[in-house]
């Protein structure tokens, strides 16, 4: 038995042999693996996959595939594109930050958490330059000291970051 399970767009689950993931604090999450797969189950460059392990779920889409020998390497990424796309230019005037953000990661063809901010925060003027999505998110959210990444299911979140209280033991 595997101790993560790879399933590719057609819900053919193939076992992790290796794995290495990185759940950044801001930005896209991405994990590198070696799948027990043939040449035909290797999902392609640009196909949705779903990672589970350890009773969590990822959900993302493939950058880089390299079947041999009866495995493959994948690079996979948060989302639809991990807000790489390139979004065209923007001005905005007495705008919602909320409106600003959720502009940016729909231009990028993502998907935007349920559980975003809906900030009320109004910015008077905003000009988005062109060039990645995930410069744009982050150039607006600084503007209120708000954090963004994506969740599990690799939809885009942003808020506040909020940490427990540590205790004194």
């Amino acid at each position: 038995m595997a101790f993560a399970t790879l399933y590719t767009p057609a819900g053919l689950p193939l076992a992790v042999l290796s794995l290495r993931h990185v759940l950044p604090l801001r930005g896209a999450w991405y994990y590198t693996a070696e799948i027990d797969a043939t040449d035909d189950e290797c999902p392609a460059a640009g196909a949705r996959v779903r990672l589970e392990m350890a009773g969590r779920e990822w959900s993302g889409y493939v950058v880089r595939s390299q079947p041999w020998a009866g495995r493959a390497r994948l690079r996979v990424e948060a989302g639809a594109g991990g807000m790489r796309a390139s979004v065209p230019a923007r001005a905005y005037q007495s705008a919602l930050l909320a409106t600003i953000a959720a502009q940016a990661v729909t231009d990028a063809g993502e998907t935007l958490a349920a559980d975003a901010l809906a900030s009320l925060d109004v910015v008077a003027q905003h000009h988005r330059a062109a060039g990645p999505a995930g410069v744009a998110l982050t150039t607006a959210l600084s503007s209120g000291s708000y954090a963004w990444r994506f969740t599990d299911a690799g939809e885009v979140w942003w808020g506040a970051e909020s940490w427990p209280a540590a205790s004194d033991a």
